[in-house]
């Protein structure tokens, strides 16, 4: 697919006609007419079907590396006696779901699995008909008990249409061949001066992590911030991975990206450094779901579990998964220690009722971006 099919993000917030979206799934070269196996109802139809399938094709932001693909796929297998194939694709979550619900629309997905996103991109898919409710923790609580929380911590009416499986910062990432430490921004609301025009990149999908930010700063006043940032004119990057990039290419000296994507290029020893926020540190947990029509979706539901469940231990030792509610996981301790050094303010959602809001305000930065609103 190219950036121009998956650049309009307003996709996701539609449900598509008949006809348009056999227009769309023309264009995409997608075809509308993928075998889907049967899904099981119990465990161990699951892991059976599983073992029959033995393809998954996966649209996963995060983790990145292909050596963690490698190693994840050969744990699942060895821990379910499987000879999965993997298709690995570090899609953004927004492109992800702009072209799932696309093939959708014209009869049938290409996708087993979606995972990277927010709880908005969890409501979108929802709301568009790509996910649907499934027991989670029923189906595989007794084989991997920790299943049972990380559905409980999706939120709202969401609960059981997807997995909460990694939690994530926005961070400050810079240049340090670029700029000296003592002359960075301390504070999110510092890119707004005009001392930072130009110098610095940002997420193109409604500016993330300004979504999630509203939820300490609020809608009104996130907007606000929103016009002075596209004022400072931004280097706009499509995903916060292309940000980092941005930053370590010696495109821009700072961007705002996301912290384990941050933390990967530390290890690798690239140009980059990271901090947190002085004023707000925006958090996420980010889902992995699968949509109903996967092609293949006993594979699909047994490796969202475990990903979740169990995956993090496994991918961690190549690139940082913190998975939600870990008290060992390295970013809860880095936040409280900002908290307490600087006083800021954490912005999650807590509710549903975030998630609308949120949901308006993306609809509203995305008209700034392209130029419909001032």
């Amino acid at each position: 697919m190219t950036s121009t099919h998956m650049s309009d993000t307003r996709l996701t917030r539609r449900a598509f006609n008949g006809a348009a979206a056999l227009a769309i799934t023309a264009a995409l070269g997608i075809n509308p007419a993928l075998a889907q196996s049967k899904l099981g109802t119990t465990y161990d139809e699951i892991v059976a079907g599983a073992k029959k399938e033995g393809k998954l094709v996966a649209w996963i932001v995060a983790p990145r590396l292909p050596e963690t693909h490698k190693a994840l796929i050969d744990a699942f297998n060895a821990r379910f006696g499987l000879d999965t194939k993997l298709e690995w694709v570090p899609n953004a979550p927004v492109q992800s779901n702009t072209r799932a619900i696309a093939e959708k629309g014209g009869g049938a997905v290409s996708v087993d699995i979606i995972g990277g996103g927010a709880i908005e991109e969890v409501a979108a898919a929802t709301k568009a008909g790509l996910i649907k409710p499934y027991p989670w923790a029923q189906t595989f609580g007794a084989a991997m008990p920790a299943v049972k929380d990380l559905e409980d911590r999706v939120i709202g009416e969401f609960k059981g249409t997807a997995l909460a499986y990694q939690q994530v910062a926005y961070v400050l990432a810079w240049n340090p061949t670029l700029i000296a430490d003592d002359k960075l921004p301390t504070k999110l609301t510092d890119l707004a001066e005009p001392a930072w025009q130009g110098k610095f990149a940002f997420n193109a999908f409604f500016l993330v992590p300004l979504d999630v930010t509203s939820y300490a700063m609020g809608s009104d006043a996130t907007l606000e911030f929103a016009k002075k940032l596209l004022a400072n004119k931004p280097v706009l990057e499509k995903g916060t991975p292309s940000v980092a990039r941005a930053v370590v290419t010696g495109v821009v000296p700072v961007g705002v990206t996301v912290s384990p994507v941050a933390e990967t290029s530390v290890r690798k020893n690239e140009p980059l450094k990271y901090r947190l926020f002085a004023d707000y540190i925006p958090v996420s947990q980010v889902h992995v779901y699968v949509p109903d029509s996967s092609p293949n979706p006993n594979t699909a539901r047994l490796f969202a579990a475990w990903l979740a469940a169990e995956g993090s231990a496994v991918g961690n030792k190549f690139e940082p998964m913190d998975r939600p509610g870990d008290p060992t996981a390295a970013l809860p301790k880095m936040i409280a220690e900002q908290v307490a050094r600087s006083g800021a303010k954490v912005a999650q959602p807590t509710k549903l009722e975030d998630t609308v809001e949120s949901g308006k305000l993306r609809e509203a930065i995305n008209l700034l971006i392209s130029g419909q609103t001032k």
